[in-house]
C-alpha cells in the first residue's frame, strides 16, 4: 500500500520532505510527499490566497517541481489525488509566536484546518514543527528578520511551545500529531556535534540543488544549514526526512539503506537516523555510561556529556570507551551542561575542538 502526503507551507516544507520517497523505498515502502510551496507562506497567507484563489503556489512531487514555471491554487493541489495525510506549519520568522498562528480577531490556523477539512474529509492533519535558526541568525538577527535570542535553543523552546499551542487549539494530540523535525536538528547540534551554522558564502559560490559536488559542499564543516535564511543543507534534509517516516508511519529508519552517495557518508546518515529515531522514540544512541561518542576512524569522538555534574564541579574525560581510543572531544561535548569547574584531562593525545573545554579550568590527570 502506497500512501501520500500533502506539506502546506514554504520552503522549510521543501526541505523536510526531500528525501522522504527515497529512504522510504529502500525500506520496501511505498510514500509520495507533494509540497505546496510559496516562500515564507505563513498561515495567513495561506488563508488568503485561498480565500481569493490566487495563483501563489508551486507543486513539489518527491522533490521535484511538477508547475514548471507556472503558478497554481490551493485548491488545485487539493484536486491532485486523494491524501492521507496533510501537514501544516507557520512561517520561519513567525514560528515562536502563537499569536501569529491564531486570534480571536484573526483565526488564521483554524481557518485553514477546516480549509483543509472542507477538500480533503479523511485526511489526517499533522502539525510540522520546524527547526530552530543557526547560531548566528538566531543571535544576531539577519536581513529578513530583526528578533533575537540568548541561543538556538531559547528560539526552539519557543516554537515548540508555539506548535504545542496550536495542537491544543485543533484537538490534535500533541505526542502523535507533531513531528518532531526541531526536536532532531537541536539535537543533532546540542549533543551529536554537527555544527550550529551554515557555510558563509557558500549559498553564492556553489548553488546547493545545482550539483552532488555543490550539496556536498554545503555539508561541509558539519553543517546542517545552508544560508543565512536556515534552510537545511542535504544533511539536514535527511535528518528531517528521516524524522518524518518515523513519526507519520512508525518506521524505523535505522533499516534505511538508501543515502545521497556523492552527497552524505553511509557513515554520516547511518548517525543521521539514529538521530531522528531518538528524536521520535526518546531511544537514546551511541551512549557507554556519562558518555555519547560517535564513530571516529578506529576510535570515538566524545560529542556530549551524559552524566550528573558531581558537587565538586570535576568532569574526568577518558582516554577509552568501551575499547576504542578517544580521538577528538566535540564542542557539544558541554553545550548547555552546567555546574562544571573543572575538567581532568588523559594523558594520551586527543583532538580539541574549538569550544569543547577552553572555557573551564582544566588539568591533566595524575601519572598512575
Amino acid at each position: 500500500m502506497g500512501y501520500n502526503i500533502l506539506a502546506i507551507g514554504n520552503s522549510y516544507s521543501n526541505n523536510a520532505i526531500y528525501y522522504i520517497s527515497r529512504i522510504a523505498e529502500s525500506m520496501g515502502k511505498s510514500v509520495s510527499a507533494t509540497s505546496l510551496y510559496q516562500a515564507g507562506c505563513p498561515f495567513e497567507r495561506h488563508v488568503q490566497f485561498y480565500n481569493n484563489d490566487t495563483k501563489a503556489y508551486k507543486f513539489y512531487v518527491d522533490a521535484v517541481n511538477i508547475s514548471g514555471t507556472g503558478l497554481n491554487t490551493m485548491k488545485e493541489v487539493f484536486k491532485l489525488k486523494n491524501f492521507d495525510y496533510i501537514t501544516i506549519q507557520q512561517a520561519p520568522a513567525r514560528a515562536t509566536l502563537f499569536s501569529t498562528y491564531w486570534t480571536e480577531e484573526h483565526p488564521w490556523l483554524t481557518e485553514l484546518y477546516d480549509i483543509i477539512k472542507k477538500h480533503q474529509p479523511n485526511a489526517k492533519i499533522i502539525i510540522h514543527q520546524t527547526w530552530s535558526f543557526s547560531h548566528k541568525s538566531a543571535t544576531e538577527g539577519t536581513e529578513w528578520w530583526a528578533t533575537t535570542y540568548n541561543n538556538s535553543k531559547e528560539m526552539f523552546l519557543l516554537m515548540k511551545d508555539a506548535y504545542e499551542q496550536a495542537a491544543d487549539k485543533l484537538s490534535i494530540d500533541k505526542e502523535t500529531g507533531i513531528i518532531p523535525v526541531g526536536k532532531a536538528i537541536q539535537l543533532a547540534k546540542d549533543e551529536y556535534g554537527y555544527s550550529d551554522s551554515y557555510n558563509i558564502g557558500y549559498s553564492r559560490l556553489y548553488p546547493p540543488d545545482s550539483s552532488d559536488e555543490n550539496a556536498a559542499k554545503h555539508c561541509e564543516n558539519r553543517a546542517l544549514y545552508t544560508d543565512n535564511i536556515d534552510h537545511l543543507n542535504h544533511r539536514g534534509r535527511y535528518l528531517a526526512s528521516c524524522v518524518w517516516l518515523e513519526k507519520i508511519f512508525g518506521y524505523d529508519c535505522r533499516t534505511a539503506t538508501y543515502y545521497p552517495k556523492g552527497v552524505l557518508s553511509e557513515e554520516d546518515c547511518v548517525i543521521l537516523r539514529n538521530i531522528a529515531h531518538e528524536a521520535v522514540t526518546g531511544e537514546k544512541a551511541y551512549i557507554s555510561g556519562e558518555w555519547r561518542a560517535i564513530p571516529s576512524g578506529d576510535g570515538v569522538e566524545i560529542v556530549h556529556f551524559m552524566g550528573v555534574v558531581p558537587k565538586n564541579g570535576i568532569i574526568k574525560l577518558p582516554d577509552t570507551i568501551e575499547g576504542k581510543s578517544v580521538k577528538r572531544v566535540n564542542a557539544t561535548a558541554f553545550k548547555y551542561i552546567d555546574g562544571i569547574k573543572k575538567i581532568v584531562l588523559p594523558h594520551t593525545h586527543i583532538i580539541y575542538d574549538d569550544g569543547a573545554i577552553n572555557q573551564y579550568k582544566t588539568m591533566k590527570e595524575k601519572s598512575k
